[in-house]
Order: structure tokens, then C-alpha cells, then sequence
């Protein structure tokens, strides 16, 4: 396009647009445009204004548009020819009324008044900006998308040529594209902020502003937002067209528009760096108007927060702050906002203004309007509630500080100021000594060494006195310094000279030292390195113990026993006895266990001998202590005062430690024993902790072994053993042995000691006190240790008990099952296997192998049961004995058992090899062990079981020749075991079935008593192995794992949980016979599909699991269709009730893959059963008359939502369904669906739009599988929410499924033709039962391409019968009273519509058929339940089922029967038909149907002339004489339709019909058109004539089937012969001279003819006789004789 061009387009007026001028389409938003071309104005006023009156009731403001937009005047303006002035004002109406428009622009009220706005005002021309502003909000939309496509902006230049992409693509605009547009075209930002302001302006005086404005100011929000997150690099011009808009923010009261505005702040804050001078401006707007919306003052604060934070200003002056201190809860909001976030940055902008603020008030500088002590209160208040971080609390003392002395230093300054000075800042100074303790003293520590002068000394001084611990500043006398620095200088001596002095404070009480402060002191110089100061710091202790809790006390003098080097310094003597007096006298002691205990663990190393010196000071502590009275303090030392001094008194020479120690064992473990259990359990877990920690020097060493022996004795000397404790022994012993493996495995044992390894007794002191002597040269430590290591590893398996509850002679023994101590006791016999085995190099450690067998596997049978456990716990995952089994361990355990197997005799090894011993069961499951060794231990073991006789034999047998593959691939024996006993899959049995089946019987029998990890590994080493005998074994133990999960689910192990898993998977097609044969197998599968508990995180459900396995071939193999279709019912039911996405997709995958047949399905869609009918006419009618007043909601309130939801989700399922079977079958179950949806809902079912369009997609998706040309159908989602599409998919979807089904009709079987005409049937019935609730003008285009499609000829009576039904049944029920004419008037002349669409042929046929299908009717419904006991004709059995008697009423029938004649009358007589017969030539186009016709319409007017006879004496005679007027009247009507011409040759025909009633009728139409006084053309009179011979036959009794004719039809003939030749005889008399003879021989009395007859010949032969004149003559002989005859016998 020219640049010329592209400007003269710019150029154009709307109103030049060459739309407006075309009429074949339209702009529309609701409507199609060649549909929209079709409304015609006052349509569109009428949509208009029934939007408005829908919006009135939602928003009463919208009443101002009425006059201007929605009156009568608007709907005759055509503004293209208005003037200038005029135009402008309803621009300005438009735009007004399309703001208050968009918060309901989703609603279809709206929609329809931008319908009329856009039919009437072409908005979408002349207010493109006001509607593009109205719908802007909703851009994600599709109906965004419909108002877009109105517009033309195709002109790269055009303002919002940016949009066209959505207008092409109708794709609705992505939210990413809007944002981007955002911030790189400045104008369209500014468009959607002055939107904003414009809408809040009109919206200002409403009083729902807010809720009306919510969308828009949420849009506005999230676009200018995203909008600077997405720019890269914000702009000043962007800063500079937003600021405008902010500051209105700010200014506005709405609380939306005002956090939107925030939010905009916030993001301009982050993203740039702005000038301080317009961060304070930008904070003072903000601190200005905070309190204006007290509902978003936090807002507002969190906002202050961000831009302070971010824009770091460096001061924002003083205007601000009493604004932002009068804001009410201030500090309590700021408070809840630190709890989250960081509040230092304005904090920081507060604390200074604070603090002055407080000084101004003493000097009488206070804000005007303030409350004077707000400030003080705010500052206390801060520090009370806010933590100050990031330095705050140093700043805030610096303040504090610096103002104090700068106030107080100035010379007018009166001792009264200072004075309130000091009361005002005491309590501030004190809260902040008690809130940050350590911040004032480190602030007054740098301001004392700047301090020079004396004046400030002073006040300096004076300020400390404010404070708690103003003493600690003092100045020394003997030191430069003051106390605090002295008592941390480097020199000890002055250390020592601040100690004592704080000695004298605390002797004297002196106050402005804080308690804490000494207590702090005290503690700092108990731990210094200069033993003087200890001895001091420990006395002051003593003097200022009272102020330390019991906690603090022992604590830190245990720290002095922990420190203590006696060994070095002589001088921790001293320090430990004061030291342990002061413990000692703690009453809390004796009353705190814990503490207690800690004292006692603590000295416990001081107590124990190590050296045999009496004068050493480890000696003389030790012996202090035993008799400073901590033994008679705790139950654990009782009587080691007595035992050590008799020690001590008679020592042997060289022997004090051994025997010393040996003592101290057996008193620890005697008391402990004997002791309280609860308080020694604690005890002993407190030794256990000092036995863990690291040893160091000999102290540590004798104490630790002292200890490791105490614990031992223990576990034996208890009355039973306690496990936990015993496993944290073993813990420890395992970790000390593991540390000095190496040395253990070296260190050799005399020979003489092995026999001391076997004896169940104690450490000897022999080798105590070698022990203890090896230490002191300290070049042997290691291996003394080793040795000693291995004597308390000896002593621990004897102490070791198997509990009571361990059942040794179980076959399993199953970790799972134990009790806790059984499974302790076996923890540790793992263990200590594990570290014999690991040590078995050296000699010791298989003495005490032998030892550990001996006490704990007593028999080979149980040292087998132990070496399963081995053999297999390494694959448990619950992990119930917690411990863990290595690979190494179990290959280890596996050759130690291949040893022992091959050492046994044949006696032994049947033993091991049968159902009572886990062994052979244990090694089958290591062969399928992913690691190589294990598998090549394993089957070494199995090859022991050679020939052995065993219930296994056939797998052992089977399985050793094969050594090399099983060791070689780990699947191998998968593989080897599945062709093993696949014998048992085939149907032929052989001899070795029976063996192989018992074999495998005997294996999963195991089950049901192993542990799941076995289970679930031999399930894996039989997944090959498939078919009923397996699924049925393992099925108890599936119920019994259901039940469980079902019970209890957190107990389920995991191991439990896949062995059910894998149980499942035997649900396969080699099994699925057993379901047909097996209800159980069928319902233990259907509880695993419904249970949905996720028993452990990363695995599957047993739901997912289960459904998993219902495969393609698993389903096919299902043979009984009744267990399919539970299956199916099951995957729907699950799918409507589960609220698990993954099982709704794991149900979609599984239907999806399974062959289903349709009819299965359309079961399933069925409704459920609907309440049971009443019983009587009365009963019903009264249910009928009390429904009238309420809508007619029929079968979609009879189903309710939750069926409608299954529907929806099946067919959801079948959208992607490829593999169903006969979907044809489909077809009348989906239109019946689509029925039920068109019908009114109740409110709470929700809108059935989604399941009509699912529907819609079903069908085109069978159309495409039964088209020939594979479908190329458009697809249902193309335009899926337009409701005018779901018309167009309806009659596309007729178009290709409806043939599609009456092409299986091929006429070769009356069966298949009944079939198909029932299927054709029952799809009219859905759409005549839909027809009330579509759109009028749709109901025609529906109906005619319906019926075009199954064929007017075939087909038009059956939906005009069903049309009848309609409106007999329901319709009629639901008119109120007064208004049934006029709904039957409209009825009729739709259904005039309907008839007149297809041709005359097929009207005159389908009238036809109607009267033919009436006839099969009975005559009353009563009849109906004779006829079904008796023989039915052959006519009912071929009648096809359309109006079902048994469901209607007589009374129904009846009127049934009378509309359907009536209504044919009437479209004989109508207006459409004649113009049909006109249009389609005429009269001719009905030749060779007139006769069939006449026929039919005779043959039903005899039918019901009967039926009147038979009913005479009854009630309903009225309604038969009815039905026969109405019967007459409508032949009338067809006679009137014939011209003469063809009536004649039509009459001759029916005059030779086989029925005599219809040879009656046929005369008498015939008179009718005779006796019309007409004057005839010759051509008509000759074929008049020609009717003589015909009608002679019928006087003369002559018919070809030589039956006798009734006399009715001869008197009949008669008396039209008589016409005729009154009509024609005198022109033509040559034809009635055989019509005079033969009257004259029927009146002679030779004939006796009945009366009747006789009179209707004598009436023929006058007539004749008078016409003809001269050629009567020749029959005066013959007829005077039998005239004169018949008036003498008749006289």
C-alpha cells in the first residue's frame, strides 16, 4: 500500500467503512456474521435491552443508559448522519457506560448489550479506544478474542495493529506479549493508567466502587509490575509517566488502587536509583497519607520499608517524622512486620529523631499538637518489641551517649534540666542494658578512651551512674585502669589485685557493680591459666555462691576436674579440694539425679587407682575423695570409702591397682545391680558416655577399661538382660575394638590365657595390675588395651541371655515377627559373629567363635536358622533387627555354611532340606543375588544337597547341573525356574504335572510364615513362574496384606508392601481364568484397586499397582463378560471418586489400551434405575396437576449430578479411545445423553455445557471410524465455547453417523432392517425430546437435515408420530390452563414446517404410513395385556415400537390417535401444502399415489367404523364418532385435492378394490362429485361413462374374486348409475341401455332381491327409462310385469 493510500485510509470516517454497507454479513459478537446478517434491528434492540434489564438487577447505575443507549429515540439514530455535537455526546455516553460495563464484561447480560451497542452504534468503528478499554482486563480470554476480531486494524499504522496477531490466530493475548508491550510503547502504558484513573473517578460516588473496581485495579497492578520486572532497563521516561499516576495513588482513599500502588513503588525502588531529593518527596507523599486507609497502614509501612532499604536516602528531614509518629499502633505494627522481615532502615530513619525529640522536650522544643511524651513512648516501646539488628542497638547508645554529653556539656545549662534529663533518659538507659547487655559497656569502652578533659569526665560519669554497672568503669586505686580492664590484664598480677577487690565488693555489698557483672568476672577468672588467680577466683566463688543456680555451680567446678593436671602441678590439689567441699554441700545433689550423676561420672576418673604411690597426688585425691562423703551421696559409690581403706591396708606387694580395681568392678556392678533400676539405667548410660569418650593418658585408660568392665558385669548380673543397654555396650566395645583392629588381629595371647578365654569369670587382677604397669612405660599401650579388649569381648558373650520370647525352635526366624528383645538378642549375635569372622586370623578369635556357638547355637539346626538370617536379611529394607548385613558378611556366612553342610551326614542334610528348615528356601533366593559371589556360595551349598531326599529335589536337581550359567547371570535363574514349571501353564497334563505342581505349592508355601524380604525375593526369583495354581496360593497372603493396609497402614513394612506388589503382578493373562472360576480372586482385586494410601514416598500405590495389570491381554483373556464389565464399572466408579490425578491418569492409560466392546460402555452410560411408577391413572394424574406450578425438570433432576459426573468422565475416556468395538452401538445412548443435557437444570448441578460438547466430539469420533473416507471432519474443539458451533457439530455429526448406520441395513434380513429401524428411532426420539429447548430459529434446520439424512421417505412419519407423542405426553401436561389452543396452533404449523421441507411423494407417503401404523393400534389399552398373553398377529409382531401403549394412558392413546388424523386433515388443507403442490407442478406430481392414498384413508375410515360399532354401549363411543368425523373430513380433504381428471381413473381403481368398504366409500365420492352442479367438458363426460361396466359388475355381483357383493355397494351402484344418467344419459344414451336391462332383471320377482337393492332399481329404472324414451322400449315387456308384481306385493 502507497504511503498515499495508508493516509487517506487514516483519513476514512468509520462511517465510510465497507462493512456497514454489506448485508450478507454482519459484525457480531454473540452470532456468526452471515447469521448476524439475518437479525433484523429490532431482534437486536430486543437482545440490548434484555442484557440491561439482567445488568439493572445486578447494578442499579446502569439505569442512566437506558434513554441515551437503550430507548426507542436510540433505536431510529443513525449516527452517521448526526452532528458533530450530538455524536460527541453519545461518545461520551458509550465510553461512560462501557466502564461501568467492564467489572461484569464476562457476564452474558453484558455481552448482549455490546451486542446491540455494536449492531445499532458500531462501536467496534467509532469507539475502538473505550472498548478495547473495557475488555482489556479480561485479555486471557476468548471472548476478548471475539471483540478483537470486530476490529479493524489491519493498517500496520494503526494504533493497535499490535493486536493483530490475536485477531488472525484467535488465540486470546498472552500475558507475557501485554507486558512486553508495556514498557516499550510509553502510550499504551499511559492508556492503561489513565484507564485506571477515569474508572475511579465514574466509580468514585458508588458505594460497591471497590468490588467494581477490583479487576481492573488487579490488572493495573500485575501489568505495570511485571511490566518494570520484565524492562531491562527502566527509563527515566517511564519513571516520569508513572509518577503522575503514583501520586493520585496515593492521594485516593480506595484501598485497592492505594496497594497497587505500593506494589508499584516497591518494584521502581528495587529496579532503580532514584535522586534523594525524589525518594523524600516519594516518602513524605507516603508517611503523609498512611493513616488515610487504616486498613492498609502496614501496606503502607512495608512500602516506606522498601524504598528506605533500597534507595538508601541520607536523611528524609524532619517534616515527616511527627506524621509517622502519630500513626496510630505504630510500633506494634512495625513489630509484626520485623517478625518477618527487616524494619532497620526505617528504624535507622527514626532513632535519631526519637532520641532529640525526648531532649527537645525537656528543653521545652516540642512539635506543636503533639503529645510530649509520645516519643519516649514509642522509644521504650521499640525496645520493648523490636530486636534491633544490624547495629541499631549501638547506634541507639552512641545517641544516647553523644546527646547526653552534647546537651549537658552546653554552659546555660540549669541543674533542673539536667535533672529531667537524667529521669527522662534512666529508664531508656536501663531497658537498654537489659535488652542488649553488652552494647552499652562496648560503646562506653570507646568513648573512655576519647575522653580527655575533666568536664567531661564528669558528665561522663554522670551518665555511667544511669546505668546498672556504672562500678565497673571505677578507676583502681592501686591500677591506671578501671575494674573491668583489670580484671582482663595481661598481667596476672593485676588479674589477681581486680579479684580481690571485687572480693571486697562482694563482702560489702557496694552498690553499681550488677550482679552479673561480678558473676561474670568470677566465672572468667576461674578459668585462668595462673593458678594464684584460680585460688582466689574458686574463694570468691565461694563467698557469691548463693547467686549461682546449681546448674552454673557444678558445672563449672566440674570444669576445674576436667582442667586439672595433677600430675604436673601439685597446686590443683588445692583447687580440687575446695573444689569438691563446695559439690559436696550442693543440697541439690540429693535431690537433682541428673546432676548427680554428672558429679559422679566426672570424678569418677580421680577415684580410680593408677598408680601405687601413697603420696602422690593422684593418690591422695583419690583418697580424698572416697572419703569426703560424695560415696554415701550416690547409691553407685556406696561402701568404696570401707573397700578402698581394707585395699589399702592389705595390699599385696605390686599388686594395689590390679586388686583396687578388680574391688571397684564388683562394688560398681553390685550397686548397680542392687540399686534402683530406673536411677541406675541413667546411671549407666552416663558411664556408657564417659566409656565413649577419647583416652588420652593412663588416667583415662584404667577408667575407661574400669568402666567397659563395670558395663559388662552388668549385662549379665541383671536380672535379665537388658538389650538396649546391652547393644550400647556392644556399641562401644565394637567401636574401642574397631579402632584397634589391626593390633588385635597381630597381638598374640599366650596359650596359657585361652584357657582363661573359656571360663566365665571377670578380668583377673593379675592382669590389672600388668596392665596398669605396661602404661606407666607407656611403649606397650595398644596392645595391653587389645588384650583387654579381647577379655571383655569373652565376658560379653557370656553375659549375653537369649530373652524368654525368643522361640528358637521356630522355623523362621523372623526379624518382623520378634519381640523388641528377641530382636535385640539377635542384633547382637550378628554382630558378634561379624567381628569373630572379621578377626578369625588369629587364634583368640576362633577360641571365642567356638565359645560363642557353643553358649549361643546350640545345634547344627539352629546355627542354620542363623546362618539364613544371614544369608538373606541383607535385602531387608524396613530393617526391623537395625543393623546392617554386608555383602561380605553374607558370602562369609555362606561358606562357613557350605563347610559345615558338607561335614554333615545325610540324616542331617534331609533334615536341613525339608519344609521345616528355611535352608534350602534361603539358598534358592541367594541364586538370584545381583552379586556374583554370593551366587557361586550359594549354589556351592545347594550342589551339598545332591541327591539328598527332599520335597525340593526336582529344583535342586534342576538347578545344580547349571552351576556355571547361575553363577555367570544374575536372570538366569529367573529364566531356568520359569521354563521349569511351565509344564504347569499348558492345558495337557503330563505324568511329572502332579510333582511339579506340589514342588511348587511347597515353595510358596513359605509365605505365609518367612519374613516379607524372603518373600518378596523368592517372588522375585519366581516372576517367571505364572498361571491359577500361583495366583490362587498367593492370594490369602494378599488379602491378609490388604486387610492390614486397610487396618493399620502405617505398621505395613516395606518390604510387605512390594511383596504385595509383585503378588499383584500374577494377575496376568496366564491367571485371568481364574476369575471367571474365583469370585474371590475377583474381589481381592477390586479391594486392591481401591486402596489409595501411599504407604511409602517414590513407591507406587497398590491402586496404581493393580490397575496397572488390567491389560490388553489380561482383559481379553477375561472370557466371562460379566467380569469384564465389573472391571469396567470399577475403572469408572474409581474415576469418578478418586481425587488423585496420578490413578485418573493411570485409569485413562488402562482403558485406553484395553479392546472394549461399545456395548459395554453404553451400559455403563445408562442412567441409573428411575423411581418405581406409580400405580394408578389417579395417582398419576394427581402427581401430573401438582407439578404443573413447578418447571418440568424431568430426567435431569431424576439423575443427579453424580451420574452426570461418571457420564462426563467416561466420555472424557472415550475422546481418546481407539479400540472399541462396534461404536455404533454408541449412537442412540449419546443422543439420549444429549437430550437429558438441553434440558433446564437445577442450580446446583451446574452447567452441562462441557459434557454437551463431549457428547458432540463422541459422535464425530464414531462418524470418523464408520465414514469410508476415514473423517475429514472439523474438529468439535475448534470453536468449543461458541454455543452457535454445537449446532452446526449436531447436524455434521447426523450427516455422518446416521448413514453410516442405515448403511448395515442392506435389506438382506428383516432382522438387521428391525434393528437398524429401532437404533433410527430411538435417535429422533433424543432430538424430538431435545427440540423444547433449542433455539427456536434452529429447531428447523435440526429437524429437516435429520431427517433428510435418514430418508423422508423412510423416516418422516416416525418423527412426525413422535412429534405427536410429544405433545400428547408432555407438552399438553405442561400448558397451564387457557393455553393449550395456542400451543397446539404453534405446534401445528412447526410441524406444517417440517412436512413441507420434503416433497409432495413423501408427505402423501408418510400420510400413509401414519394411517397404516394407526391401524396396528389397539383400540384401548386394556387390550394390550390380552394380546400380549395370546398369539400376536403377525402385523403386531413386525410393528415398529414408537408409541409404547404400555407406558401412555387410554386417555393418552386416544388423543394420540384423534391429533395424528386431525393433524392430517389439516396439512391437506394448508396453505404450505398446496403452495408445495403448486411449486412442485401440481396435481400430476401426485399421480400413481391419489388411488394408494384414497385407499388407505378409506380402508382407516372402515377400521374406525368398526371400532364405533364395537364400542356403542361404551363411554368412549364419542370419542370414535369424533375420530370418524374427523376420519371423513380428512378424506374430504384428499378428494378435494384431486381435479376431476385424475379423480376419475383414481375412482375406477378404488371401485375394483378387494375391500368391499373401500368399494362403498369409493361409490359415495363419487356420488358427491356427481352431484355437484358442474358443467362438465366432453372429455370428462366420456370418462365418466366409461365407469358403466364397472359399476355393472358391482349391481350384477360380478367379481374377479367371485365373492358375493354386499347389498349396500349394489344399492350403492345403483344410485350412481342413476346420476350418471341423469347427468349425461340424454346426450349419450347409448351407455345405459345395458344399464336398463340389467334393472329390469333385477326387479323381476323371480330374483327376490332385497328390499333395498329392489328400491334403488326401480329409483335406476325410472331414471334410465325417462332419459332414454324411444330406446326404453324394447324392455316395457319385460319390465311392466315385475313392476306391476312389486307394487301389488309392496301395497
Amino acid at each position: 500500500m502507497t504511503s498515499l493510500a495508508q493516509q487517506l485510509q487514516r483519513l476514512a470516517l468509520p462511517q465510510s467503512d465497507g462493512s456497514l454497507l454489506s448485508r450478507d454479513e454482519v459484525a457480531s459478537l454473540l452470532f456468526d456474521p452471515k447469521e448476524a446478517a439475518t437479525i433484523d434491528r429490532d431482534t437486536a434492540f430486543a437482545i440490548g435491552c434484555t442484557g440491561l434489564e439482567e445488568l439493572l438487577g445486578i447494578d442499579s447505575s446502569f439505569e442512566q443508559f437506558e434513554a441515551p443507549l437503550f430507548s426507542q429515540l436510540a433505536k431510529t439514530l443513525e449516527r452517521s448522519v448526526q452532528t458533530k455535537a450530538v455524536n460527541k455526546q453519545l461518545d461520551e455516553n458509550i465510553s461512560l457506560f462501557l466502564i461501568h460495563l467492564s467489572p461484569y464484561f464476562l457476564l452474558k447480560p453484558a455481552q448482549k448489550c455490546l451486542e446491540w451497542l455494536i449492531h445499532r452504534f458500531h462501536i467496534h468503528l467509532y469507539n475502538q479506544d473505550s472498548l478495547i478499554a473495557c475488555v482489556l482486563p479480561y485479555h486471557e480470554t476468548r471472548i476478548f478474542v471475539r471483540v478483537i476480531q470486530l476490529l479493524k486494524i489491519n493498517n500496520s499504522k494503526h494504533k493497535w495493529f499490535w493486536l493483530l496477531p490475536v485477531k488472525q490466530s484467535g488465540v486470546p493475548l498472552a500475558k507475557g506479549t501485554l507486558i512486553t508491550h508495556c514498557y516499550k510503547d510509553l502510550g499504551f502504558m499511559d492508556f492503561i493508567c489513565s484507564l485506571v484513573t477515569k474508572s475511579v473517578k465514574v466509580f468514585a460516588e458508588s458505594p460497591g466502587s471497590s468490588a467494581q473496581l477490583r479487576v481492573l485495579l488487579a490488572f493495573y497492578a500485575s501489568t505495570i509490575v511485571s511490566a518494570l520486572v520484565a524492562a531491562e532497563d527502566v527509563s527515566d521516561n517511564i519513571i516520569a509517566k508513572i509518577f503522575p499516576y503514583i501520586q493520585k495513588g496515593l492521594k485516593s482513599s480506595l484501598p485497592d488502587y492505594r496497594a497497587a500502588t505500593y506494589m508499584i513503588i516497591c518494584q521502581i525502588s528495587v529496579k532503580v536509583t532514584m535522586e534523594d531529593t525524589f525518594v523524600n518527596s516519594l516518602a513524605s507523599q507516603i508517611i503523609k497519607t498512611l493513616t488515610k486507609i487504616p486498613s492498609l497502614i502496614k501496606d503502607g509501612l512495608s512500602c516506606l520499608i522498601v524504598l528506605l532499604q533500597r534507595q538508601k536516602p541520607e536523611s528524609l528531614g524532619k517534616k515527616p517524622f511527627p506524621h509517622l509518629c502519630s500513626v496510630p499502633d505504630l510500633i506494634t505494627i512495625l513489630h509484626g512486620i520485623s517478625e518477618t522481615y527487616d524494619v532497620s532502615p526505617l528504624l535507622r530513619y527514626m532513632l535519631p529523631h526519637l532520641v532529640v525529640s525526648i531532649i527537645h522536650r525537656v528543653t521545652g522544643e516540642e512539635t506543636e499538637g503533639m503529645d510530649g511524651q509520645i516519643y519516649k513512648r514509642h522509644l521504650e516501646a521499640i525496645l520493648t518489641k523490636i530486636s534491633l539488628k544490624n547495629n541499631l542497638d549501638h547506634l541507639l547508645a552512641s545517641l544516647l551517649f553523644e546527646e547526653y554529653i552534647s546537651y549537658s556539656s552546653q554552659e546555660e545549662m540549669d541543674s533542673n534540666k539536667v535533672s529531667l534529663l537524667n529521669e527522662q533518659f534512666l529508664p531508656l538507659i536501663r531497658l537498654l542494658e537489659s535488652k542488649y547487655p553488652r552494647t552499652l559497656d562496648v560503646v562506653l569502652e570507646e568513648r573512655l578512651k576519647e575522653i580527655a578533659d575533666l568536664k567531661k569526665q564528669e558528665l561522663f560519669h554522670q551518665f555511667v551512674s544511669l546505668s546498672t554497672s556504672g562500678g565497673k568503669y571505677q578507676f583502681l586505686a592501686d591500677s591506671d585502669t578501671s575494674l573491668m580492664l583489670s580484671l582482663n590484664h595481661p598481667l596476672a598480677p593485676v588479674r589477681l589485685l581486680a579479684i580481690n577487690h571485687l572480693k571486697k565488693i562482694m563482702q560489702t555489698s557496694k552498690e553499681g557493680v550488677d550482679e552479673s557483672f561480678i558473676k561474670e568476672a568470677v566465672l572468667a577468672r576461674l578459668d585462668d591459666d595462673n593458678m594464684d588467680v584460680v585460688l582466689s577466683a574458686i574463694s570468691a566463688f565461694e563467698i557469691f555462691k548463693e547467686h549461682f543456680t546449681a546448674e552454673v555451680t557444678i558445672s563449672n567446678l566440674l570444669n576445674l576436674f576436667q582442667r586439672a593436671e595433677l600430675s604436673k602441678n601439685r597446686e590443683w590439689y588445692k583447687v580440687l579440694k575446695i573444689a569438691a567441699d563446695i559439690l559436696i554441700k550442693e543440697e541439690i545433689l540429693s535431690e537433682n539425679d541428673r546432676l548427680s550423676n554428672q558429679v559422679v561420672v566426672c570424678l569418677l576418673p580421680f577415684m580410680v587407682i593408677n598408680n601405687d604411690d601413697m603420696e602422690s597426688a593422684e593418690m591422695k585425691i583419690a583418697i580424698y575423695l572416697s572419703k569426703s562423703g560424695i560415696c554415701s551421696l550416690h547409691p553407685l559409690l556406696r561402701g568404696w570409702e570401707e573397700a578402698l581403706e581394707n585395699v589399702i591396708k592389705s595390699p599385696k606387694p605390686g599388686k594395689l591397682t590390679g586388686v583396687a580395681n578388680q574391688k571397684m568392678i564388683e562394688l560398681l556392678a553390685d550397686n548397680i545391680n542392687l540399686g534402683d533400676p530406673s536411677l541406675m539405667l541413667k546411671m549407666v548410660e552416663d558411664l556408657i558416655s564417659l566409656g565413649e569418650e577419647e583416652s588420652v593418658n593412663q588416667k583415662q585408660k584404667v577408667t575407661f577399661h574400669v568402666v567397659m568392665s563395670v558395663l559388662v558385669s552388668c549385662c549379665s548380673s541383671l536380672k535379665e538382660t537388658y538389650f538396649p543397654f546391652a547393644i550400647r555396650v556392644f556399641s562401644l566395645l565394637q567401636k574401642k575394638m574397631k579402632k584397634l583392629e589391626s593390633v588385635i588381629t597381630a597381638v598374640e595371647i599366650p596359650s596359657e590365657w585361652h584357657i582363661e578365654l573359656m571360663l566365665d569369670r571377670g578380668i583377673p587382677a593379675e592382669l590389672w595390675a600388668h596392665y596398669v604397669e605396661e602404661l606407666n612405660s607407656t611403649q606397650r599401650m595398644a596392645v595391653e588395651d587389645s588384650v583387654f579388649l579381647v577379655f571383655s569381648l569373652k565376658n560379653f558373650i557370656y553375659a549375653l541371655k537369649a530373652p524368654k520370647s525368643f522361640r528358637k525352635g521356630d522355623i523362621w526366624w523372623n526379624p518382623e515377627q520378634l519381640k523388641e528383645d528377641s530382636r535385640d538378642y539377635l542384633h547382637l549375635l550378628i554382630g558378634l559373629f561379624e567381628m569373630m569372622l572379621n578377626g578369625a586370623d588369629a587364634v583368640h578369635f576362633r577360641v571365642l567363635m567356638k565359645l560363642f556357638i557353643k553358649v549361643h547355637l546350640e545345634d547344627v539346626s539352629q546355627l542354620f536358622k542363623f546362618c539364613s538370617v544371614l544369608w538373606t536379611y541383607g535385602s531387608s529394607l524396613s530393617n526391623p533387627l537395625n543393623c546392617n548385613v554386608k555383602t561380605v558378611l553374607q558370602t562369609q556366612a555362606l561358606y562357613v555354611g557350605s563347610a559345615v553342610l558338607s561335614s554333615q551326614k545325610t540324616q542331617c542334610k534331609h533334615q536341613l532340606a525339608s519344609i521345616s528348615s528355611p535352608v534350602v528356601t534361603s539358598l534358592l533366593i541367594n541364586l538370584g543375588s545381583s552379586i556374583k559371589e554370593v551366587r557361586r556360595a550359594a549354589i556351592q551349598c545347594l550342589q551339598a544337597f545332591s541327591g539328598v531326599a527332599s520335597p525340593f529335589h526336582l529344583i535342586i536337581d534342576h538347578l545344580i547341573p547349571k552351576a556355571e550359567e547361575i553363577t555367570s547371570d544374575a536372570a538366569y535363574v529367573i529364566q531356568d525356574l520359569a521354563t521349569l514349571f511351565e509344564e504347569l501353564q499348558r492345558e495337557k497334563k503330563l505324568k511329572s504335572h502332579q510333582k511339579l505342581s506340589e514342588t511348587l505349592k511347597n515353595l510358596l508355601s513359605c509365605v505365609y510364615s518367612c519374613p516379607s524380604y524372603i518373600a518378596k525375593d523368592l517372588m522375585k526369583v519366581l516372576q517367571g513362574v505364572n498361571g491359577k495354581m500361583v495366583l490362587s496360593q498367593l492370594l490369602p497372603m494378599a488379602e491378609q496384606l490388604l486387610e492390614k493396609i486397610q487396618k493399620e497402614p502405617t505398621a505395613v513394612l516395606k518390604d510387605e508392601a512390594i511383596v504385595l506388589h509383585l503378588a499383584l503382578g500374577k494377575y496376568n493373562e496366564f491367571s485371568a481364568s481364574l476369575l471367571n472360576k474365583d469370585p474371590k480372586s475377583l474381589d481381592i482385586f477390586i479391594k486392591a484397586v481401591h486402596a489409595t494410601k501411599e504407604l511409602y514416598a517414590g513407591m507406587p500405590t497398590i491402586q496404581i499397582t493393580a490397575l496397572e495389570k488390567i491389560t490388553k491381554p489380561f482383559f481379553a483373556a477375561i472370557s466371562d463378560e460379566k467380569v469384564q464389565q465389573k472391571l469396567l464399572r470399577m475403572l469408572f466408579d474409581l474415576l469418578v471418586n478418586c481425587k488423585n490425578s496420578h490413578c485418573a491418569q493411570t485409569v485413562s492409560s488402562v482403558f485406553k489400551g484395553i479392546s472394549v466392546n461399545a456395548e459395554q460402555v453404553r451400559i455403563e452410560l445408562e442412567p441409573p434405575d428411575k423411581a418405581k411408577p406409580l400405580g394408578t391413572v389417579q395417582q398419576k394424574r394427581r402427581q401430573k396437576m401438582q407439578q404443573k406450578k413447578s418447571q418440568d425438570l424431568e430426567s435431569v433432576q431424576e439423575v443427579g449430578g453424580s451420574y452426570w459426573q461418571r457420564v462426563t468422565l467416561i466420555l472424557e475416556l472415550l475422546q481418546h479411545k481407539k479400540k472399541l468395538k462396534s461404536p455404533q452401538i454408541l449412537v442412540p445412548t449419546l443422543f439420549n445423553l444429549l437430550s437429558r443435557c438441553l434440558e433446564p437444570l437445577p442450580q446446583e448441578q451446574g452447567n452441562m455445557e462441557y459434557t454437551k460438547q463431549l457428547i458432540l466430539s463422541c459422535l464425530l469420533n464414531i462418524c470418523q471410524k464408520l465414514s469410508p473416507d476415514g473423517g475429514k471432519i472439523p474438529k468439535a474443539n475448534v470453536m468449543r465455547l461458541d454455543d452457535t458451533y454445537s449446532f452446526q457439530v449436531i447436524n455434521k455429526t447426523v450427516k455422518m453417523v446416521i448413514p453410516a448406520l442405515i448403511q448395515s441395513d442392506s435389506g438382506e434380513s428383516i432382522e438387521v432392517s428391525r434393528n437398524v429401524e429401532e437404533i433410527v428411532v430411538k435417535i429422533i426420539s433424543v432430538f424430538v425430546d431435545a427440540l423444547p429447548h433449542v433455539p427456536e430459529h434452529r429447531r428447523l434446520p435440526i429437524v429437516v437435515q435429520l431427517v433428510d439424512t435418514l430418508g423422508a421417505e423412510k423416516f418422516l412419519w416416525v418423527l412426525l408420530i413422535l412429534l405427536f407423542e410429544q405433545y400428547v405426553t408432555k407438552t399438553v401436561l405442561a400448558a397451564a390452563y387457557g393455553e393449550k389452543d395456542a400451543i397446539l396452533e404453534a405446534d401445528t404449523e412447526f410441524w406444517f414446517s417440517v412436512c413441507c421441507e420434503f416433497s409432495v411423494q413423501h408427505q402423501i407417503q408418510s400420510l400413509m404410513n401414519i394411517l397404516q401404523y394407526l391401524l396396528k393400534l389397539p383400540e384401548e389399552k386394556e387390550e394390550t395385556i390380552s394380546k400380549a398373553v395370546s398369539n400376536k398377529s403377525e402385523s403386531q409382531e413386525e410393528m415398529l415400537q414408537i408409541f409404547n401403549v404400555e407406558t401412555h394412558t387410554s386417555k393418552q392413546l386416544r388423543h394420540f390417535k384423534f391429533l395424528s388424523v386431525s393433524f392430517m386433515s389439516q396439512l391437506l388443507s394448508s396453505n404450505n401444502f398446496l403452495k408445495k403442490v403448486v411449486e412442485s407442478g401440481g396435481p400430476e406430481i401426485l399421480k400413481g399415489l391419489e388411488e394408494r392414498l384414497l385407499e388407505t384413508v378409506l380402508g382407516y375410515i372402515n377400521a374406525v367404523a368398526q371400532s364405533m360399532e364395537r364400542n356403542a354401549d361404551k363411554l368412549t363411543v364419542k370419542f370414535w364418532r369424533a375420530l370418524l368425523s374427523k376420519a371423513y373430513d380428512l378424506l374430504d380433504k384428499v378428494n378435494a385435492l384431486l381435479p376431476t381428471e385424475t379423480f376419475i381413473p383414481v375412482i375406477r381403481g378404488l371401485v375394483g378394490n378387494r375391500l368391499p368398504s373401500v368399494r362403498r366409500k369409493a361409490l359415495d365420492l363419487l356420488n358427491n362429485k356427481l352431484q355437484q352442479n358442474i358443467s362438465w367438458k366432453k372429455t370428462i363426460v366420456t370418462r365418466f361413462l366409461k365407469l358403466v361396466p364397472d359399476l355393472l359388475a358391482i349391481v350384477q355381483r360380478k367379481k374377479k374374486e367371485g365373492e358375493e357383493e354386499q347389498a349396500i355397494n349394489r344399492q350403492t351402484a345403483l344410485y350412481t348409475l342413476k346420476l350418471l344418467c341423469k347427468n349425461f344419459g340424454a346426450e349419450n344414451p347409448d351407455p345405459f341401455v345395458p344399464v336398463l336391462n340389467t334393472a329390469v332383471k333385477l326387479i323381476a320377482p323371480e330374483r327376490k332381491e332385497e328390499k333395498n337393492v329392489l328400491g334403488s332399481a326401480l329409483l335406476c329404472v325410472a331414471e334410465v327409462t325417462s332419459t332414454l324414451e324411444a330406446l326404453a322400449i324394447p324392455q316395457l315387456p319385460s319390465l311392466m310385469p315385475s313392476l306391476l308384481t312389486t307394487m301389488k306385493n309392496t301395497s
